[in-house]
């Protein structure tokens, strides 16, 4: 009997990608959306994930949150009570394993190395204080916590730095940005994907950084982007440029080791393919 696999949050970018992949794999995947049109896709729609009732031995793959980082600020209390209270209502129900959806950002971004998973972190935004209770409470239940770094690839939200800079190509004029200074670990979807299925397959308790390991800056980005788009003598207009470095790069060396998973999409190509897509 094939492994059933809960995701919350299926309508996004990483759930969706996930349960396509789970699904063509033969593993029972079962999509939960709160988008109220969720049952046209193939979804399970849940006005509220609290309420649902998981089959037997399920895992859960728990990525249903707002990844708006200023809403969470604006609203810091309204955030934490909702994100937290239902990670908690989750865990107590009778779960095979659960994995949660964290992010790079609970590490700040003030240090220019890599981050490793077994240092101490003190997160300074309300949004990556909040990842770092339910971290806690993933993981005293037994559960997998993942570290994501920067997710890009096909159906990525427009907020995306990458989105921005590609949604600019081909152009004329300046090519607009926030900032240059900001280093990022930007990891292919594909290569997400495939870290949470061999953390679905082994279960293990603990938290894993999943990225590229290499920082790039927004500037070297936007350089490696329009050169592959044949725009590289094109000006680049900075809105707000920044004296110091903005950094989160993830050492990826004991993801590695414990779930046999490396990248193998390189940002060059990841690029690529995006470029590609507007000629299709």
């Amino acid at each position: 009997m094939s492994q059933t696999v809960v995701i919350t949050g299926a309508s996004g970018f990483i759930g969706s990608a996930l349960l396509d992949m789970l699904t063509r794999s033969g593993y029972r995947a079962i999509g939960l959306s709160r988008k109220t049109d969720a049952n046209k896709s193939g979804l399970v729609y849940m006005a509220d994930y609290a309420s649902y009732d998981p089959p037997e031995d399920a895992i859960l793959v728990h990525l249903a949150e707002r990844r708006d980082v200023k809403a969470a600020e604006a609203e810091q209390a309204i955030h934490a009570q909702e994100t937290v209270g239902l990670c908690k209502a989750l865990i107590e129900k009778n779960w095979k394993h659960i994995i949660y959806a964290s992010s790079a950002e609970v590490y700040g971004y003030s240090v220019r190395t890599e981050r490793r998973t077994d240092e101490k972190i003190a997160p300074k935004s309300a949004y990556a204080k909040t990842k770092q209770t339910c971290e806690k409470d993933v993981l005293n239940s037994g559960g997998t916590v993942l570290r994501l770094g920067n997710v890009y690839g096909r159906g990525m939200s427009k907020l995306n730095v990458i989105s921005d800079i590609i949604k600019q190509i081909p152009g004329d004029g300046p090519l607009l940005i926030n900032d240059t200074n900001p280093m990022r670990d930007f990891i292919w979807i594909e290569d997400v994907i495939i870290a949470y299925i061999a953390a679905i397959n082994l279960c293990k308790t603990g938290i894993f950084n999943i990225g590229s390991g290499r920082g790039t800056s927004i500037g070297d980005l936007i350089t490696q982007t329009l050169k592959q788009a044949g725009e590289e003598n094109r000006p680049v207009k900075v809105k707000k440029k920044t004296t110091s470095r903005s950094c989160i790069v993830l050492d990826i060396s004991e993801t590695k080791r414990q779930l046999g998973w490396t990248p193998s999409v390189s940002l060059s190509e990841g690029l690529n393919r995006l470029l590609q897509d507007r000629h299709e």
